[in-house]
């Protein structure tokens, strides 16, 4: 079995774990708006920050709420680490060609890529990249695109709903990782507790 032409990666829990900071500006930013911290964690996971302003403040001025989510999030990502596997996995890669593929903002996605001391890929489609976010599939077929790969040759790295289905809806392969693949109902290439478990898969040496 040969490996994928391209492998395209979710950034925040799959190759950093950014979570407790993303939690911790989604918390700030909705107390000093007034409703649930809760609320805004939910709804957050796999969506872009505007998506997120849109849907609960679209009364407020656009652009300065996401400026502000924007700002604490970058004061938070000292702190964000690499998941386990991460460097070792992206090493591994070789002269697979990969990209990075977030509903985050450029500025945040890579002050978290360097805090977490992984490197920076050629390709990197953040929210700024695209009109809609994930499960719409344009962000997974513009870094396909750019990499020169055919969507059906991709393998995409995903642990969120909205990030499965975007892979989907894009005709790729998708590996589900984490406590979001065990409990989704569609299919998915494998499901995995972190990177250290994908080599295999990547390299077309995994074991049926």
């Amino acid at each position: 079995m040969t490996g994928p032409a391209a492998v395209l990666l979710d950034l925040d829990g799959v190759l950093v774990d950014s979570m407790p900071a993303i939690r911790q500006a989604l918390t700030e930013w909705s107390v000093a708006r007034g409703f649930p911290p809760e609320l805004a964690n939910r709804l957050a996971h796999g969506r872009r920050t505007v998506d997120l302003v849109r849907l609960l403040t679209p009364e407020l001025d656009e652009a300065a709420e996401v400026a502000a989510i924007t700002a604490l999030e970058a004061a938070g990502c000292r702190a964000v680490r690499p998941i386990r596997g991460a460097a070792g996995f992206l090493a591994g890669l070789g002269q697979t060609p990969w990209a990075v593929v977030t509903s985050g903002l450029r500025q945040v996605s890579l002050a978290k890529l360097t805090a977490a001391g992984l490197p920076i890929p050629e390709v990197l489609v953040c929210a700024e990249d695209v009109l809609l976010s994930k499960p719409d599939p344009e962000c997974y077929l513009r870094a396909a695109r750019e990499l020169g790969a055919e969507p059906g040759e991709c393998l995409v790295v995903e642990d969120a709903l909205a990030g499965f289905e975007a892979a989907r809806a894009a005709g790729m392969d998708c590996v589900g990782l984490g406590p979001a693949a065990v409990d989704y109902p569609g299919e998915l290439r494998a499901r995995i507790a972190d990177l250290t478990e994908l080599q295999p898969i990547t390299t077309g040496e995994e074991r049926t």
